[in-house]
């Protein structure tokens, strides 16, 4: 008896839609997001921790960047748990946007615009051919800025999912732009790296320079815009640009703090007089890092923690720390006086 009036009960119910291609993909995205904030907790405290003498203004702004990756992560977890357990079994839930899904256009849009900031400045320290780039860049970012904003006010205009995808285009307009923007800083960065392709002479591991080029030009940051991109111009019902613009935006956070933590060997920097380091900051944050204390930090071929591209174009002249030399065996040997 009990039995037949379950299978009765259960046929009368109306069929729900698939979630694999909305809150499914959204829900793989915060997964895969939630790695990636591990690194960023990572790096952050690394950073807080070795460059204690940095300007207030670079502090200010990874303090930001921080503020705003976790600000994401909390939002995308509310959002998959309001919708795939809160309301596990209201269907009609899924037709309204809750307000943590609505933040996401605006925690995006101001951690885009500081990360490509960052970028904009260092293109234009870069020297005079490259500012004209920078400038072209600012206004593609500038015109991300607007489109996100007005993304963000229809997210709190619309009441439900179907209300809002006819305004889905002006997310597009926004990872155009900031396409666009990515595209002419990474061309300009990599052109950069390869007008300077002897420093590349004592790189013994081609998968070092590949690391190099994607972090110190956002080459993977771009790749991920382009993916969120296409999502939202050729997907507009569904939520797979949503996935996509999680990843790429905390790329962004990552790329920026792999590059000012990249500065803390002192090693890197003793090996060559020009490298492909943290080029585009400027020589007070260059030389902010913590000398370490013990010698044995200075004798060492290689740090447990090194990280490549770690040092400005030209050695430190009042550094102390005398040029790499070759040993018969090809180990770098560093030697410093007044150890």
């Amino acid at each position: 008896m009990s039995s037949n009036a379950t299978s009765t009960v259960l046929t009368s119910l109306p069929s729900l839609p698939s979630l694999n291609n909305t809150f499914g993909a959204v829900l793989i995205g915060t997964f895969l997001g939630l790695i990636l904030y591990g690194v960023t907790v990572q790096q952050t405290t690394t950073y807080f921790r070795v460059y204690t003498a940095d300007a207030f203004l670079m502090k200010f702004m990874i303090f930001c960047l921080a503020l705003l990756d976790a600000g994401n992560a909390v939002v995308t977890i509310h959002v998959c748990y309001y919708y795939l357990v809160t309301n596990y079994f209201n269907p009609f839930a899924l037709l309204d946007g809750v307000w943590s899904i609505r933040m996401l256009p605006i925690l995006m849009t101001t951690t885009l615009v500081i990360a490509q900031l960052f970028y904009i400045r260092r293109v234009y320290l870069l020297g005079s051919g490259y500012r004209y780039v920078a400038i072209v860049a600012a206004i593609c970012t500038i015109g991300a800025v607007g489109f996100g904003t007005v993304f963000s006010v229809e997210c709190f205009k619309r009441t439900t999912f179907f209300e809002f995808n006819k305004f889905t285009w002006i997310g597009s307009g926004a990872f155009g732009c900031a396409v666009a923007a990515d595209a002419l800083l990474t061309t300009a960065l990599i052109i950069f790296l390869r007008c300077r392709s002897t420093s590349f002479q004592r790189t013994k591991s081609m998968l070092s320079v590949l690391i190099v080029y994607t972090i110190n030009t956002g080459l993977f940051t771009s790749a991920l815009n382009l993916l969120t991109l296409v999502t939202a111009a050729l997907h507009m019902n569904n939520m797979i640009y949503i996935a996509a613009t999680i990843l790429a935006m905390r790329s962004y956070v990552i790329a920026v703090l792999t590059v000012v933590n990249s500065r803390r060997s002192l090693i890197g920097s003793a090996r060559e007089e020009s490298d492909f380091g943290t080029f585009g900051l400027g020589a007070s944050q260059k030389h902010s890092v913590r000398i370490p204390a013990r010698l044995e930090h200075f004798r060492a071929p290689r740090s447990e923690g090194e990280v490549i591209g770690i040092s400005s174009w030209k050695a430190p002249a009042d550094a102390g720390v005398k040029h790499a030399t070759q040993s018969q065996d090809g180990d770098d040997v560093i030697s410093r006086e007044d150890v």
